[in-house]
């Protein structure tokens, strides 16, 4: 466990009572510098629904009352969690924790003694797997429909999981070896090594590299990361750059564009010679957006904090190249923000396919006959990425991707050409679809 001070486990208990009463986004970046509060309440929400299915059936056994107050069950989450997670013995989470009610106290001492194989039996293996791997039933059915069971207890491995243990991955605009020779990280300077780089290229992605995450606090407090020469960003989100393939002295679209990172990249990849409208619906993410944008000192990045449906343009039909990442359940990235898991339900789904449909339709509204689209989602979902490209499929003309991408899901048996999905499991990233298309003239 790591050392904590009793007000951090105070700080935890609360923000898990207030997620048990509803509340959403409670997660503030202040919570982050504190590394006991940043671990367990993303893990205790990535596995909620186990611990509390270990808790409940360790109540039921007791035959103990089922109305627990919101404030005893983040203690026992937090229990059940260094129990099952960390082998930690009862003893001393009791001294850690003060026990709010009577009758917690003997559903610890019982969830010890927990037996997988009595709770899990006549289950269901969409259920079993729904309970131990920690995620909706809903979800668990809708890709159970479009993957088969063993590509999807994959999947969900990883989406609890890191795609790529101990390391992360950056853009880099200047090449490796003039990045080791600015001398300005200490360690890096002790640690270069030509037999093992720092920055190792991407096997896909030659502008993308991994860096241990031991490198991590020097790479943030770098001059390069300050002056937005180097990006960390995800390898999925590299890929809708690159499968994009932006052009120099072209009018190019990031119709939602926040926080900024594939804008960034975008005007990184154009040298700063593309004119660049970046928009976002959300105020507060657009605030966020300028400040990283800002650093590229760009004289042809246009920022935009409107609805994408109805952008403020002068006239329609005038964009080169539009990017559409639309916004969606974060189905397929659900490690980074473990909260959304308990989102994912049916409505919050329609609610994200009837948005994208719109933005869709205003997206070929706003490109130019032969104009070039690539539509992404951040999601595992069918109806976020091959049932939408379908509806605009007669409008569309399908473009190549790279072959080391995945198929998409085959509709009515054959894949839709110009798309392709990004796996957490096959290619160590979030899980993405994207689409690539030529608007018809």
């Amino acid at each position: 466990m790591p050392d904590s001070k009793p007000e951090s486990l105070k700080v935890l208990l609360n923000l898990l009572k207030r997620f048990l009463q509803g509340e959403s986004g409670i997660f503030k970046d202040s919570f982050r510098q504190d590394t006991f509060v940043y671990h367990y309440y993303k893990e205790i929400i990535r596995y909620w629904s186990k611990l509390n299915f270990i808790i409940r059936k360790t109540q039921r056994a007791l035959k103990l009352k089922s109305n627990l107050h919101f404030a005893e069950t983040a203690c026992l989450l937090y229990a059940t969690y260094r129990i099952f997670w960390e082998g930690a013995p009862n003893d001393e989470i009791q001294k850690e924790i003060t026990l709010p009610h009577s009758e917690i106290k003997p559903i610890l001492e019982k969830i010890p003694s927990f037996s997988w194989e009595i709770a899990l039996k006549n289950k269901s293996e969409e259920e079993k797997l729904s309970i131990l791997e920690a995620f909706p039933t809903f979800f668990i059915k809708r890709l159970n429909k479009v993957m088969s069971l063993d590509q999807l207890k994959m999947e969900l491995k990883s989406l609890n999981n890191k795609p790529k243990q101990g390391e992360f991955t950056v853009f880099i605009k200047k090449e490796v070896s003039q990045v080791l020779d600015m001398c300005f990280i200490n360690r890096l300077q002790r640690d270069i090594n030509q037999n093992n780089p720092i920055f190792k290229v991407d096997e896909h992605l030659p502008f993308l590299y991994h860096v241990s995450a031991k490198f991590l606090p020097e790479i943030l407090s770098s001059e390069l990361y300050l002056s937005g020469n180097l990006i960390i960003l995800d390898k999925a989100s590299a890929a809708v750059v690159e499968v994009f393939q932006p052009k120099k002295n072209r009018l190019i679209l990031d119709m939602c564009a926040a926080p900024g990172i594939k804008t960034s990249l975008i005007s990184h990849l154009t040298n700063k010679c593309a004119s660049i409208f970046a928009n976002d619906f959300s105020k507060k993410r657009s605030i966020t957006m300028k400040g990283i944008v800002e650093k590229l000192q760009n004289p042809q990045m246009h920022l935009i904090n409107s609805d994408g449906i109805l952008l403020p343009l002068r006239n329609e039909e005038r964009m080169d190249q539009i990017l559409l990442d639309a916004p969606c359940t974060g189905s397929g990235a659900l490690y980074t923000n473990p909260e959304l898991k308990w989102r994912q339900s049916r409505e919050f789904l329609y609610q994200n396919v009837t948005l994208q449909e719109k933005l869709l339709d205003s997206a070929l509204n706003y490109l130019k006959p032969s104009g070039i689209l690539v539509y992404s989602t951040c999601s595992l979902y069918p109806e976020e990425g091959e049932y939408q490209i379908q509806k605009f499929i007669d409008r569309l003309i399908p473009m190549q991707l790279p072959s080391w991408m995945s198929s998409s899901y085959p509709i009515d048996g054959k894949n839709i050409p110009g798309t392709a999905r990004l796996f957490p499991s096959t290619h160590h990233c979030e899980g993405f679809f994207i689409g690539k298309f030529k608007k018809k003239e």
